[in-house]
């Protein structure tokens, strides 16, 4: 069966600021969590019915870390969910960890490494993700997404509804509701566990 997951983490965010004169509002463990996330997938050697093709997306520590741009993360994601393939995986699975950002209408994005909400750039929307899901033709899709109102992406209509109920499984785990911040905290997915959602 063929797997394909994207890691998403994102540490840099240089233009992230409450005022002009700030630093970014970085973080700490996304990229180390998706290394993790990454590595756990990525294990042929013991188990290759289990393995998955990982294609990672990372943004690291440090003042002269790698960033990922709004191009990178839109491609990429678009790409997952709807490969330009004659074989496509029977199974994906996205991995973001870093900012969730909620603008002033209630919209909720994945931020990349340079949003400014001050100039309306706020990152990668979660409707839009929503309806690539819902146009993707992968059978099995999991979605992990360890940012602030990231159970937005929960929030259905009884349209989707009906239509995500048509075919294919999808599971979604979100870090908190869609109104509330996520806190950060360290509990690690125990491999047993891990397997029995694969």
């Amino acid at each position: 069966m063929k797997r394909q997951a994207l890691v998403i983490g994102i540490n840099r965010y240089p233009l992230l600021k409450d005022k002009p004169t700030d630093t970014g509002k970085h973080l700490h463990a996304p990229y180390h969590d998706a290394i993790a996330i990454g590595k756990m997938l990525n294990r042929p050697q013991e188990n290759p019915d289990f393995s998955w093709c990982v294609e990672n997306l990372l943004s690291n520590d440090g003042e002269t870390g790698n960033v990922v741009s709004a191009n990178e993360l839109r491609d990429a994601i678009r790409n997952l969910f709807l490969p330009n393939t004659q074989t496509p995986p029977e199974v994906v699975l996205l991995f973001f960890a870093g900012h969730g950002l909620r603008d002033n209408n209630g919209k909720v994005y994945l931020a990349h490494s340079n949003v400014k909400p001050r100039t309306g750039e706020w990152g990668f929307p979660l409707d839009e993700l929503r309806q690539l899901m819902l146009e993707s033709t992968i059978p099995r899709q999991i979605v992990l997404l360890d940012c602030c109102h990231s159970g937005d992406l929960l929030n259905f209509t009884s349209e989707d509804i009906e239509q995500w109920q048509l075919g294919g499984n999808r599971l979604i785990i979100a870090a908190g509701r869609d109104d509330r911040e996520a806190r950060g905290g360290s509990i690690p997915i125990l491999q047993k566990d891990w397997q029995q959602i694969q």
